[in-house]
């Protein structure tokens, strides 16, 4: 294969030169640029988890993510697997460029195999699973891989099945129904975290949301597991269902109270995003990197902005199209609804949507004053 060295972070990589081409490709070795934030993201984890730290990265392609921790969190071991025997011998050379050989451990199994190895042993503090489509075939195996307190991240990438576009699919791998036309990507998010919450609390696991986020064509969510009945209990207590329409977006009632239609979405997570402390930490150890890019600190910052308000956003376009109302600014729909005591943030799901917990009617009525 034909390789060009490629800089990520602070890590010397080669990469297959096809993969640097706009349309990706998963072979010889998988390796997307445009997903650097993710991985700026988990190096941020991992210093936030300390440096006594077992990590594996149970589908690494070229190896940039557990590489990128060791040598920008400097995590204790990491372990890079791949089914791939091509992408494993790239992440040798990988790691052997960035001189961390003596921390890294080299395998080449399927990911369910090398996640449950680990099942009944102490398992790993940090586990990430990053498949190219859905997650969900790897959820169980990668629960068992990761230690009680430990911390477990899931990317799936099959948004056309989580957004409802592929309304089978979604039903056979999460059990679930997108319905939500407007905001269709945080039920896809919410649908992912409750299939993974749901999952852990079948072997009796808590998987408690503490960071997640859509980026591109990412649906990223990271979990902090224990292994307590009891805690999973209670947040299966907040696996339920969202209903929405396509003008209003959200309501509460079981129909719209604007046009009377509704579409119930679910079953997913209705609780927070994340966990304010954790990416408040995640963030301040990201700012510590100057190399680290601006989009990356501005996306954490915004989440431990909107992450205390459950109610789906409202994207203002949407809401006012069709109503002869002129095109809101998001700023002055945001400060009329503090001044009425009502919560209010931008969020990440859309440049012109708004989080708050003020009812539609009071939003509708920002948007007139």
């Amino acid at each position: 294969m034909s390789l060009k060295k490629w800089k990520e972070g602070k890590a010397q990589i080669f990469v297959p030169e096809r993969s640097l081409l706009r349309k990706l490709e998963r072979y010889p070795a998988f390796y997307n640029p445009r997903g650097a934030l993710t991985r700026d993201v988990s190096v941020g984890i991992a210093r936030k988890l300390g440096k006594n730290v077992n990590f594996l990265d149970a589908m690494c392609g070229v190896g940039v993510r557990g590489i990128r921790a060791c040598v920008e969190a400097d995590v204790k071991r990491v372990v890079l697997n791949d089914v791939n025997p091509e992408a494993i011998a790239l992440a040798y050379l990988n790691a052997k460029e960035n001189g961390i050989l003596d921390k890294v451990e080299l395998q080449s199994q399927g990911c369910n195999a090398v996640c449950a190895l680990e099942d009944f042993k102490k398992g790993y503090e940090f586990v990430d699973v990053d498949p190219f489509g859905s997650v969900a075939p790897f959820t169980h195996n990668a629960l068992l891989a990761t230690r009680d307190c430990g911390i477990l991240g899931v990317c799936s990438t099959d948004g056309a099945n989580l957004c409802g576009n592929r309304p089978h699919a979604l039903h056979r791998l999460y059990f679930a129904f997108n319905k939500n036309k407007l905001g269709k990507k945080e039920s896809a998010l919410r649908i992912l975290m409750g299939f993974v919450i749901r999952s852990a609390a079948v072997l009796g696991f808590a998987a408690k949301p503490v960071l997640c986020y859509v980026f591109a064509d990412y649906f990223r969510c990271h979990f902090l597991v224990k292994r307590s009945q009891k805690e999973a209990e209670a947040l299966t207590r907040k696996i339920g269902y969202t209903l929405s329409c396509e003008h209003a977006h959200y309501s509460s009632e079981p129909v719209c109270e604007v046009c009377g239609a509704r579409a119930v979405s679910g079953p997913l997570w209705t609780g927070e995003l994340c966990d304010k402390e954790f990416v408040t930490q995640v963030l301040s150890e990201i700012t510590k990197l100057d190399f680290v890019q601006k989009q990356t600190k501005k996306l954490l910052l915004l989440l431990s902005e909107e992450c205390s308000i459950t109610q789906s956003f409202v994207d203002l376009h949407a809401l006012v199209k069709g109503l002869g109302l002129g095109t809101p600014k998001i700023e002055k729909v945001l400060e009329q609804l503090k001044s009425n005591g009502f919560k209010a943030t931008r969020t990440h799901f859309s440049p012109t949507g708004v989080r708050t917990d003020a009812p539609l009617k009071h939003v509708l009525q920002a948007c007139k004053s």
